[in-house]
């Protein structure tokens, strides 16, 4: 009797510990997986944050059935998957990925993946295991931040006005080429061994009196000194 219910027990925490672990992987903001080391990346085991990633359940996903997941990487990206996760698990290192996916509706997301190989106990690899998150909103704000600077590049750089940003105490930071032809220098970096709050630099003009009101103010407009 005693037997019996110790294997109830042990039983029991057995099915109590696989409840757990199914809640939290379906609670997961992302897809945890187990699949296959082939080109078509056949899963296992994929948790339910697929059908928000891809489009596509579990169970579509599981064993090919509906689609492979290979299938729904980036046509241009596959090549590079395959190549880093080969080159990981050769090493028996754990591997690190940013690609392209195409889901269901036919939308671009990108994917942010962490893995590493399942190895036996000769050493021979098994499966592979591991996270896959969403990171478009990520990449979305990573390009619309590369566009401004872009912008601002351009628009820097094209300026027919002087323009220049320094140190509160008057180291020069950078300035546009309009600036650095108007004060008759050949080069930003010559411009740029210069100190505007050296005496000298700007003969006609209180950099005191400007430090203060921009600290008073937040800004300074229609201020005339020379240079």
């Amino acid at each position: 009797v005693s037997i019996a219910l110790d294997r109830q027990q042990a039983e029991h925490a057995v099915r109590e510990s696989e409840r757990r672990l199914a809640t939290r992987m379906a609670n997961l903001p992302g897809i945890a997986y187990r699949c296959a080391n082939d080109r078509e990346w056949t899963m296992e085991f994929v948790s339910q944050g697929s059908l928000a990633l891809t489009g596509y359940r579990p169970d579509e996903l599981a064993g090919n059935r509906v689609v492979s997941y290979a299938s729904l990487i980036h046509p241009a990206d596959r090549q590079l998957v395959w190549r880093e996760v080969q080159a990981a698990v050769e090493q028996h290192e754990p591997f690190e990925l940013t690609y392209r996916l195409v889901d269901r509706a036919g939308r671009l997301r990108w994917a942010w993946e962490q893995g590493q190989g399942v190895y036996d106990e000769a050493g021979k690899l098994v499966a592979l295991e591991g996270f896959i998150n969403d990171i478009s909103a990520r990449k979305q704000a990573e390009n619309k931040l590369l566009e401004s600077r872009e912008q601002f590049a351009a628009l820097f750089g094209r300026s027919p006005i002087g323009i220049y940003r320094t140190t509160p105490d008057g180291e020069i930071l950078m300035a546009n080429p309009a600036l650095v032809r108007l004060l008759g220098y050949r080069s930003l970096d010559e411009l740029a061994s210069r100190n505007i709050e050296k005496a000298g630099f700007q003969p006609g003009y209180d950099r005191a009196e400007f430090r203060r009101r921009i600290e008073q103010d937040g800004e300074i407009a229609g201020l005339e000194a020379v240079w």
